[in-house]
């Protein structure tokens, strides 16, 4: 429950000297919500404090949010992740798509003079249309884990944002246009997600 986490919080710091206000107020630019917080503190009630530091000698503490306790995961964390999530059922639809090609034209090229041409379009077609739909379903499955704030999420993603940066870069070196955009986003998306690190458990 996240009135324990934070009363947890709040009974640790204010041993430490931390005024109550303070913490509060810390709280609050972390994301946590006022409801969970005055829960939190009724539950803790006015603990003395032990010694009060001067706010120049010490800075407040941090305790990151977690999703699932009432507080909102970042916004760029969840446009990554749908759009990732939409990116995977479309790869999977392209399978499904290259299957159903590959069949009706091998079924339409064995009824021709090029008949064993329509066998191995329809096995391509197979083949491509499954890895396609393998691919697809791993990436939705990647960034969903990511949606639902997962470490092993994250890693993936960075890993393949980081092999999609080094593709970008050698596509940008032709001054490719797309190459160029595909980089800078995928810089982009690499620095937000290294920076929000320490909110994947």
């Amino acid at each position: 429950m996240p009135e324990e986490a934070i009363a947890s919080y709040l009974k640790d710091n204010l041993k430490k000297g931390y005024p109550l206000a303070s913490l509060k107020q810390a709280l609050l630019d972390q994301g946590w919500k006022q409801k969970q917080i005055d829960e939190a503190v009724a539950a803790v009630g006015e603990a003395p404090q032990t010694k009060a530091p001067s706010p120049a000698a010490k800075p407040q503490p941090k305790m990151q949010p977690q999703v699932g306790d009432g507080t909102q995961r970042p916004l760029g964390v969840l446009i990554i992740s749908i759009v990732g999530m939409i990116v995977g059922i479309l790869v999977a639809v392209v399978g499904i798509i290259l299957i159903f090609i590959g069949s009706i034209a091998g079924a339409i090229l064995t009824q021709t003079p090029l008949g064993p041409l329509g066998g191995v379009l329809g096995i391509i077609g197979a083949i491509l249309g499954g890895v396609f739909i393998i691919a697809g379903l791993i990436g939705f499955f990647i960034y969903y884990l990511l949606f639902k704030m997962k470490k092993i999420g994250w890693l993936i993603v960075m890993i393949f944002g980081i092999i999609g940066a080094i593709i970008g870069i050698l596509g940008a070196v032709s001054l490719n246009i797309i190459s160029i955009v595909s980089l800078v986003v995928q810089i982009l998306v690499l620095y937000y997600l290294w920076t929000r690190r320490t909110l994947f458990r």
